[in-house]
């Protein structure tokens, strides 16, 4: 039964966006909010799905957005991806950075610390 209950939660830390809602739900947020563009059954996403979720356990106040970049290929694009996972670091709406670090907890706290200390950049 714990695991149900884990999984459950897990689904609910991830907030899905798609291309009708990604620019709006991003601008409302007040918290600093990271999206995450994925595919299903990549492991590198998996394993990141999993540090973020462990991430924030720790650090409520992160809001986390999952986009499916396959059935979003159009989203993708306006973001110019190329590989998965990829990640896109917001605060109070505001675009401040693509995040790429090791795929280690403390690689991610100060990836995310140092692109929040430098002011917002200009959204792909």
């Amino acid at each position: 039964m714990a695991n149900i209950i884990d999984i459950d939660l897990f689904r609910q830390t991830f907030l899905p966006l798609d291309q009708f809602n990604f620019h709006q739900k991003i601008s409302e947020t007040t918290n600093v909010a990271l999206a995450m563009f994925e595919k299903q059954g990549c492991s590198s996403c998996n394993h990141w799905k999993k540090l973020l979720f462990d991430y924030k356990k720790d650090n409520p106040d992160i809001d986390l957005f999952i986009v499916d970049a396959e059935s979003e290929a159009a989203l993708a694009q306006e973001f110019d991806i190329f590989h998965l996972p990829a990640f896109y670091l917001y605060k109070g709406g505001q675009f401040h950075s693509e995040i790429q670090c090791e795929g280690k907890q403390d690689s991610l706290e100060q990836a995310i610390e140092k692109h929040l200390n430098a002011p917002p950049g200009e959204a792909p």
